[in-house]
């Protein structure tokens, strides 16, 4: 699968072939079909993939942060390890965001996780005390997909480390007094 990941993020869904990723995994294509039907399907479980591991991840920073401070910061900087982390996923996945039909036998699954992802976030700025939570989550969401597409046309260039300062700046107020 980490084959066709890098081929589909380097190449686009639309130009990389089932032969392709099977020479790039150095199997052969009936193998290949053994495990996927399509060339969709594979791109289809490399979703589910993805959208299992943010939601476990997701569920590790609920779990382990105690405050809605802590969790918004937990959250900015494990988004910002993961595309540091896996570039290929990233462009494949950002590439998919024009090409909706191609994930539409995965739909509701993805819709379902992101609204519950999207439910959370909201009820962390509640928490957190921002004046609207739900449109603060959605902010924070077109900022780091906007500071995402940039580090993935500038790698090496875009200074994530300040962007990452800044974008937690906006929620300084918000830090839970420490008591000495």
């Amino acid at each position: 699968m980490e084959s066709a990941l890098e081929l589909f993020g380097n190449n686009g869904y639309q130009s990389t072939s089932i032969s392709q990723i099977a020479k790039a995994a150095g199997v052969s294509k009936g193998l290949l079909y053994n495990y996927f039907d399509s060339k969709e399907d594979l791109l289809q479980q490399l979703v589910l993939q993805h959208v299992e591991e943010n939601e476990a991840w997701w569920n590790d920073i609920v779990a382990k942060q105690d405050t809605a401070y802590e969790q918004v910061v937990a959250m900015v900087d494990k988004s910002i390890e993961i595309v540091q982390k896996d570039l290929h996923k990233w462009q494949m996945l950002t590439s998919l965001a024009f090409q909706p039909h191609v994930l539409e036998g995965i739909a509701d699954i993805v819709a379902e996780k992101q609204g519950k992802l999207i439910g959370e976030t909201i009820d962390i700025f509640r928490r957190l005390g921002v004046a609207q939570p739900e449109a603060e989550t959605f902010l924070i969401g077109a900022i780091l997909d906007g500071m995402f597409l940039h580090y993935l046309n500038m790698p090496g260039q875009y200074p994530l480390t300040m962007m990452r300062d800044y974008i937690l700046a906006r929620y300084e107020d918000y830090k839970p007094n420490q008591l000495n």
